[in-house]
């Protein structure tokens, strides 16, 4: 008597054989039933007293038996067995093709040779390389097949291989692995699956860095020059640059009424591809002053850049110092004016500082 099936632990393939004497001799594996096609072979050789069990060409063990087999009046059965004596009540759940019994002992090159020559074609399973952007959601992940053959495709395919990736939206530039298991991915027809994993490349997102424009009176120093950010994502701001930018222009102090061109650049960043736009600083003249004289009251009006500050002052001889006349006003583009009482000082001297 002998037996060759899947009732090791966890479905693990085992082959036994009862000797003359109705004691079996076992051989375990704990290759077992996993949705994929195996090629199982039981060895009883009883010139060197072994019993063998071997798997996909690869011998998992073997057990001594001197004692020969255990002869049976019952007929050969494939895909079921006894429990007791009654009928074939444990029934296989699977598929099971090209079933051979050979009158003598096969060795392990020739369990090798017949495991090549019915080998099932191997379908390839590739995870699909894949490319996103720092800050963007993870890309779907899909997988391309190959190796099918004699027209098949992939409708005799059914579940999915598993697929994973450790990136997030947050990962910082670089590649990251995409990993392929077998998941729930089976075939109705005899394959092999082999699974290829690919990579999923995290690419810089752009940052777009702008001079702000900016205006001056002529003859006053340059105002600070600042630059606007658009771009970041993740919550980043400019804590994430390792390398601020620089901005410069041309023009001076004294520079001629005019526009300068304000320039960013030496920004870095690890997870950003950075431009520059560039700004305009614009030079304005000096302003014009008008007055006008209603009786006693003399009204000074003259024309602002937005953000500088402006205080009249005056002095009643040259020779003296000046003084504040009224409040500092901050201009916003519009003309300014003050108006005050010449009565008790007709004879002032009057000037605008700017600030």
């Amino acid at each position: 008597q002998f037996n060759l099936d899947c009732g090791g632990a966890n479905h693990g393939f085992r082959f036994f054989v009862r000797d003359t004497l109705g004691n079996p001799h076992l051989c375990n594996s704990t290759n077992g039933l996993d949705g994929n096609w195996h090629h199982v072979v039981g060895v009883m050789d009883g010139a060197a007293g072994l019993v063998h069990l071997y798997v996909d060409a690869v011998e998992v063990t073997n057990t001594a038996n001197t004692a020969g087999v255990k002869a049976s009046s019952n007929p050969v059965s494939v895909g079921a067995r006894q429990s007791g004596t009654g009928p074939y009540d444990l029934n296989f759940v699977g598929t099971i093709d090209e079933v051979a019994i050979y009158h003598s002992a096969l060795n392990g090159d020739q369990v090798a040779s017949h495991y090549s020559l019915g080998l099932p074609p191997v379908l390839t399973v590739s995870a699909d390389e894949k490319t996103k952007v720092y800050g963007a959601p993870l890309p779907a992940l899909t997988v391309s097949y190959s190796g099918f053959v004699s027209g098949d495709d992939s409708t005799i395919l059914t579940g999915a291989p598993a697929l994973s990736t450790t990136v997030t939206s947050g990962s910082g530039v670089g590649n990251y692995p995409i990993s392929i298991t077998k998941g729930t991915l089976a075939s109705s027809k005899s394959y092999r699956f082999s699974f290829s994993p690919a990579n999923i490349s995290v690419t810089p997102a752009p940052l777009i860095i702008t001079a702000d424009n900016k205006t001056k009176t002529q003859g006053l120093p340059n105002p600070a020059l600042t630059a606007s950010f658009s771009g970041f994502v993740n919550g980043d701001d400019m804590a994430a640059l390792s390398s601020p930018p620089a901005l410069t222009t041309t023009a001076t102090a004294n520079a001629k009424p005019g526009s300068y061109v304000i320039t960013a650049s030496g920004a870095a960043a690890a997870n950003y591809t950075i431009s520059y736009v560039d700004g305009i600083l614009t030079v304005v003249a000096p302003p014009a002053v008008t007055t006008s004289q209603t009786g006693n009251n003399l009204t000074l009006t003259w024309s602002t850049v937005a953000g500088q500050s402006y205080q009249v002052l005056f002095t009643d001889d040259l020779g003296n110092p000046w003084q504040p006349l009224g409040n500092v006003q901050t201009g916003d583009g519009s003309p300014l004016s003050v108006t005050f009482d010449t009565t008790t000082a007709p004879h002032r001297f009057y000037q605008i500082q700017i600030q």
